[in-house]
């Protein structure tokens, strides 16, 4: 009985979101976090989420915004920049002075993480269409149908794999070596973290 009330609960929900996302806008222009943004609300990934919420990862998005981890002028590299959600926060917290290294390897994600830059004139965010790795080399990367869940193991991929996309990886001590070093790195790359590691070490030693 339990499971059957369960089944239906479920059921009820997907039908609303189908409903909901019926109505969305294929793009729109928002604000969010004092950025303009444009989204595709009809995706059903962080596209929708930021639509109907203007924010997302509540929690880790007021640390980053609060805690003072970011300081004017640092730099940053976001490895897994996606649309430019923390990117464009990281923008406003290092200042005109500071630089941002925005870093995405999927083609359509990266042109519209472009356009949000560009929406805000944001002439501190250098954006790259690559992904890190240990080793510098080429590869391929499983794209979902949700842009945010895309992955270089195909295990990892949140939701449907509709392809696979080549893609260039270096590490970062090689991205990083005719560069400022960074004073914080971000990364959102499901579960690729530990491969992202072993390609910094020197970065990490401030020997770069």
């Amino acid at each position: 009985k339990t499971n059957e009330i369960l089944a239906t609960v479920i059921a009820i929900a997907v039908k609303e979101t189908i409903n909901h996302l019926k109505y969305m806008p294929e793009s729109k222009i928002i604000k969010v976090n004092k950025s303009k943004m444009i989204l595709l609300p009809k995706k059903g990934d962080i596209n929708t989420d930021l639509y109907r919420y203007r924010k997302r990862e509540p929690i880790c998005t007021e640390y980053l915004i609060n805690s003072g981890i970011i300081k004017k002028n640092d730099t940053v590299l976001d490895i897994g920049a996606n649309i430019g959600y923390y990117a464009l926060i990281e923008s406003q917290l290092v200042g005109k002075n500071g630089k941002i290294y925005a870093v995405e390897p999927i083609k359509s994600t990266y042109k519209t993480l472009q356009t949000n830059v560009k929406l805000n004139h944001s002439e501190n965010i250098a954006t790259y269409q690559l992904a890190f790795g240990d080793k510098n080399t080429h590869s391929e990367i499983f794209v979902s149908k949700w842009s945010n869940l895309c992955a270089m193991s195909k295990d990892a991929v949140g939701g449907e794999v509709l392809g696979t996309q080549d893609v260039s990886v270096v590490t970062v001590d090689e991205f990083v070596k005719d560069k400022p070093a960074p004073n914080l790195i971000l990364m959102d790359v499901e579960g690729y973290e530990y491969e992202i590691i072993k390609g910094m070490t020197q970065t990490l030693k401030g020997k770069t």
